[in-house]
């Protein structure tokens, strides 16, 4: 059995060298020049914040009723197609989609100790970029 663990552990290595080397159409095992067209931290343009790099388009924000911005809430975009977002610790769920009256904003879930009062669709208007969803703590 250790015989068959340790040839198939030759094995995984070889198939990952042979398609690192197929991606690259290098052979990796000779390689003498190795790095030689590895850009140098001075050949590069600065990196970007990842902010900057990408843009979202559309931002809501779920609060309770006291203000407090709530984690977890998965909500949904939809047009044609939906795309889910879910709330992180500051509350926002992002979305990299422009939106215009054709989009509808739905809360799909919450998380435990939440209720949701509000419309079941939030009818959107062309060109808003943020929008805010008030839920309330379950007593």
């Amino acid at each position: 059995m250790k015989i068959l663990k340790n040839l198939l552990c030759i094995m995984l290595v070889a198939c990952f060298i042979l398609s690192f080397a197929a991606c690259t159409g290098k052979d990796v095992t000779n390689d003498e020049n190795a790095g030689e067209n590895t850009p140098k931290v001075e050949d590069t343009e600065e990196v970007k914040d990842t902010e900057e790099a990408a843009p979202v388009g559309f931002k809501v924000t779920v609060v309770d009723d006291a203000n407090a911005a709530v984690a977890g809430v998965v909500l949904q975009i939809c047009k044609d197609t939906c795309v889910p977002s879910v709330t992180g610790a500051d509350g926002v769920a992002n979305f990299n989609v422009e939106v215009t009256s054709e989009h509808k904003l739905s809360v799909l879930t919450l998380p435990e100790g939440y209720e949701y009062t509000g419309e079941a669709e939030i009818y959107l208007e062309d060109g808003m970029t943020e929008f805010t969803v008030v839920i309330n703590k379950v007593a």
